[in-house]
């Protein structure tokens, strides 16, 4: 490659950059919890510094392999070092990585050193090879006590629940996570074998499931759901009714939502909200239609929890789902589930 050529594909590196950030192109998914906020500003911040740092050093670099290229007639000579500078740019990025480590610590420290929000919803989740647990308390509010001695995969007990305690009468355990949006909830997490890792995007979550520990993480989930898409129809009427328009239908079609004859609609709050259920005999995956200036939306309200540690052969299927429920919905969830 000459260096001519070898300049001009920095150049196209280095606008390709610029022109990223300029354009403001989407870098993170969707968020719909409080805490998320200031991870994204942290995040865009160091994406920023790093890409600014980027663009020169690399137009630094195509600088110097132009101005000492091969030219005939030109004898190569040799060029001593600075010190001084070698010093500085290695200070300044000590500086600026130990900045922005400090900047970041603030959500770490929100996260797992206050104190746990008043009355918050609490679930326990258990990581094994290769699926998730998910206990949850009954109507009592309180989960059951749990010890390493009482764990038996046999008899269904993954999570050692302790069958003397009377908390954990009403407590029960499922293979998928709900939560509720606008009400504190606590996450207790462990894993009974291997390093697993339990995290889900849209949530900004991400927390290592070691053996030995239990590690909680308190978050607020403050939307209901993100946009799917809008939809072209206005039917408010007849979802209130609770079947499917053939409009509604066409348009999940359309948009490759496969929905099943006894996929049903509920009104949370009658011709502005309704709960969308596509196929209830397969993995729940709620859906909203709001209504909102005049036009109905599509909203998804449910989300990937992936393992981020390869944890085996089987880690490809270490995977679950979380569903984001309004207050009503999750007492309700609570009430039906409960022994």
């Amino acid at each position: 490659m000459t260096p001519v050529i070898f300049v001009l594909v920095i150049l196209g590196l280095v606008v390709g950059t610029v022109a990223g950030f300029a354009l403001k192109a989407p870098l993170l998914p969707d968020l719909i919890t409080e805490h998320g906020r200031i991870i994204d500003q942290q995040l865009v911040l160091t994406l920023y510094i790093t890409g600014a740092i980027f663009a020169i050093a690399q137009l630094g670099l195509a600088y110097l392999i132009y101005k000492h290229r091969h030219r005939d007639g030109v004898k190569a000579s040799y060029l001593q070092g600075s010190t001084k500078l070698e010093y500085t740019w290695t200070v300044a990025t000590l500086v600026l990585f130990v900045g922005l480590n400090l900047m970041g610590q603030g959500v770490w420290a929100q996260m797992h050193l206050n104190e746990k929000p008043a009355r918050p919803v609490n679930i326990e989740v258990t990581a094994m090879q290769f699926k998730w647990i998910f206990r949850y308390p009954g109507k009592d509010g309180n989960l059951g006590a749990r010890a390493a001695e009482y764990i038996n995969p046999a008899e269904g007990n993954y999570v050692g629940k302790d069958p003397d305690d009377a908390n954990g009468d009403d407590d029960f355990q499922l293979l998928s996570m709900s939560v509720p949006y606008g009400i504190p909830v606590v996450v207790d997490i462990r894993s009974i074998d291997v390093l697993h890792g339990f995290a889900v995007r849209e949530m900004r979550l991400k927390q290592d499931a070691v053996p030995g520990l239990s590690v909680n993480i308190p978050f607020t989930v403050e939307k209901d759901g993100t946009l799917e898409f809008p939809l072209s129809g206005n039917y408010a009427a007849d979802l209130d009714k609770g079947e499917l328009p053939d409009a509604l239908k066409h348009e999940l079609n359309a948009n490759k939502l496969v929905w099943k004859d006894k996929a049903s609609l509920r009104a949370l709050e009658p011709g502005r909200v309704w709960r969308l259920t596509l196929d209830p005999d397969s993995i729940n995956r709620p859906y909203l239609v709001k209504l909102e200036n005049g036009r109905l939306n599509l909203y998804r309200s449910w989300y990937e929890l992936a393992c981020m540690e390869l944890c085996g052969y089987g880690h490809y299927q270490m995977r679950s789902q979380v569903n984001v429920l309004s207050p009503v919905e999750y007492a309700e969830f609570v009430e039906k589930n409960s022994p």
